[in-house]
C-alpha cells in the first residue's frame, strides 16, 4: 500500500548528492519525483536517517536541497532492472530546517509546523467617478 500523500512522477533528472560530513558529492538520478520526495537511483546510497543535500542543475542556477533517508537499497548490478539500487528521501520543510537551525524544539519552545494561509482580505472597490 503507498502511503504517500503527494503521487510521484516519473522523471529523470541528473543530481549530486552528498552527506553532511562528506565534501566530495555523489553522482545520481531521480526516478520519480513530488513535491515532498524522490527516489534517488545510486550505488553508494546513504543509510536510512541520513541527511543528504541533493544538487540539481537547473538552466543556469544550482537548487541545493535538504532531505532525509527514508529507504534506502543497495542492488547487484546484475538485478538492478529488477529493482534499483538507490534511496528514498523527505525533503524537508524550511520550518523542520530553521528549528533545527534556532535550536528552539532543544529549548523546549513549542513551534507551528503546519502552514497557516491568511484568509484573503476585503478589498472594497473603488467609488465610481463621476
Amino acid at each position: 500500500m503507498d502511503k504517500r500523500k503527494d503521487p510521484r512522477n516519473k522523471k529523470r533528472i541528473a543530481l549530486r548528492f552528498r552527506g553532511a560530513e562528506d565534501n566530495i558529492p555523489r553522482k545520481g538520478f531521480t526516478q520519480n519525483i513530488s513535491v515532498r520526495g524522490m527516489f534517488v537511483s545510486t550505488n553508494a546510497p546513504f543509510r536510512p536517517g541520513n541527511r543528504v543535500y541533493l544538487e540539481v542543475q537547473a538552466g543556469q542556477e544550482k537548487l541545493i536541497l535538504q532531505a532525509e533517508v527514508r529507504y534506502s537499497a543497495r542492488v547487484d548490478p546484475a538485478l538492478q532492472r529488477v529493482k534499483p539500487s538507490g534511496m528514498g528521501v523527505r525533503l524537508l520543510r524550511v520550518d523542520e530546517i530553521m528549528s533545527e537551525l534556532l535550536k528552539l524544539k532543544a529549548a523546549g519552545v513549542e513551534v507551528e509546523t503546519e502552514s497557516v494561509v491568511p484568509e484573503a482580505a476585503a478589498v472594497e472597490a473603488p467609488p465610481p467617478s463621476t
